[in-house]
């Protein structure tokens, strides 16, 4: 026995990691599609994004679905109050990318048990 426990020093935790098969990434559009007009003063400019969000389990999918006028909302708020030089480099656009998944996973705080959400990424960026 003594042989066994030395060939085999696994512990609980390396066994219960054995057997949970890791979660696969749940992806869900954010449809339709945002756009808004930016903030440039006189120019008329609009910021179009398409985007999905990255969510860890079923139960976040269930309650990003309900809420998703509240979360709608507060993502074109965040939007509309960029002008078009807070979206000009690549760092800008990772930034704001981060920024809105923390406003996703703030809105699903207050308004839902389950906040899991794991990113928002940004599938097609327009400006003009």
């Amino acid at each position: 026995m003594l042989l066994t426990l030395l060939c085999h020093p696994l512990s609980a935790a390396d066994d219960e990691a054995k057997e949970t098969p890791p979660q696969k990434p749940i992806y869900l559009s954010m449809l339709p599609h945002f756009t808004v007009n930016l903030s440039d003063g006189t120019v008329p400019r609009f910021l179009m994004i398409k985007a999905q969000t990255q969510i860890a389990n079923k139960e976040t999918r269930k309650a990003l679905l309900k809420h998703m006028p509240a979360v709608r909302h507060n993502v074109l708020m965040k939007l509309s109050s960029l002008s078009s030089e807070d979206i000009r480099s690549s760092s800008q656009k990772e930034a704001l990318r981060q920024e809105i998944a923390e406003i996703i996973r703030k809105t699903l705080t207050e308004y839902a048990e389950y906040d899991d959400v794991k990113g928002f990424f940004i599938t097609s960026l327009v400006t003009q």
